[in-house]
């Protein structure tokens, strides 16, 4: 569950305006993981720990991206994010800053940055990643793959949903390389039963979902499912 950062970019419009509103939804969807408020110049360290500690209860990863203190002064128990994608918001701290940090997640940016961090920056202790780009590059037909060469994106079959199949399974297998193996002993993350869709099969491919702009090949509908 990631914060509206972008809200606040919007004139008179504080913190605790979004605040509460993301906290209710935290509340209500008890995500896996829930972002808090980069620590920069609007929000301090103490209102920062002080948002977390609200936020704790209902989720069961907290991340912090830290702005204006050092990385080494998040406590323990709240994973470290680090900005993998720089339009969106470049981390002042160089990867050497992080090496002290007991858990790491990476924001945005692509699995090449992912892979780069993780196995020839060092930095083991990533737990955690998100990435918009396999679905973007999906939509070119390219899955992320790892070869004697290193990491690239290579066209695959399947469509849409296919190539992002793909680049999530490879993703795994090489991210995951040096945890259990073992059902028991892997770190699964549970998918929440929701119960709310149905798939409808595929449109033509003239047709577009109502959330897109461009025709992707693979698309499935969904439809809510009516309720009593």
């Amino acid at each position: 569950m990631d914060f509206p950062f972008k809200r606040l970019e919007e004139a008179e419009v504080s913190v605790e305006d979004v605040f509460e509103p993301y906290l209710q939804v935290v509340k209500e969807e008890q995500p896996e993981f829930a972002v808090i408020p980069d620590i920069n110049n609007g929000v301090t360290f103490e209102d920062a720990l002080s948002l977390a500690y609200e936020v704790a209860p209902h989720c069961e990863t907290l991340v912090m991206v830290p702005k204006s203190v050092h990385p080494s002064r998040i406590p323990d128990h709240i994973r470290v994010g680090i900005p993998c994608q720089s339009k969106f918001a470049e981390s002042p701290w160089s990867i050497d800053d992080y090496r002290g940090c007991d858990e790491i997640h990476l924001f945005g940016g692509s699995p090449h940055d992912h892979y780069e961090i993780v196995f020839e920056e060092g930095l083991i202790q990533v737990e955690s990643m998100d990435t918009s780009v396999p679905v973007s590059s999906a939509q070119w037909g390219d899955a992320w793959v790892l070869t004697d060469e290193g990491p690239r994106w290579k066209p695959a079959e399947g469509g849409v949903y296919g190539c992002i199949e793909s680049t999530f399974r490879e993703m795994c297998r090489v991210f995951n390389r040096d945890r259990p193996s073992t059902p028991s002993k892997r770190h699964w993350v549970p998918r929440p039963h929701r119960g709310r869709y149905e798939t409808i099969g595929y449109p033509d491919d003239d047709l577009l979902h109502p959330e897109d702009s461009q025709p992707f090949a693979g698309r499935e509908y969904h439809i809510t499912r009516r309720t009593a």
